[in-house]
């Protein structure tokens, strides 16, 4: 960009409910399994802090993050999108 021009970026999509069916599902799935957040983090190479931010419901899960995360408990990935109640 010339002269110093800034680019404006638009915000990130964020969907609130969204982020909370993945939290809430993920925290289920991983208690269900009995495993906690550390071992979690440990199988997928990642900060236990990610999993305690996601089940906290703090961050938008990328989807690479989901299906490592219903992978790494035994669960189909599509089961990690759906609310508790249908």
């Amino acid at each position: 960009m010339a002269n110093g021009e800034q680019r404006k970026y638009r915000k990130r999509y964020v969907e609130p409910t969204a982020i909370q069916i993945v939290s809430t599902n993920a925290r289920k799935f991983r208690l269900d399994k009995n495993i906690s957040m550390e071992r979690l983090a440990d199988i997928l190479g990642i900060e236990y802090t990610v999993i305690s931010r996601l089940e906290l419901g703090k961050t938008n899960a990328s989807i690479s993050l989901i299906y490592g995360i219903a992978k790494a408990l035994d669960v189909e990935p599509h089961l990690m999108l759906l609310p508790e109640k249908l």
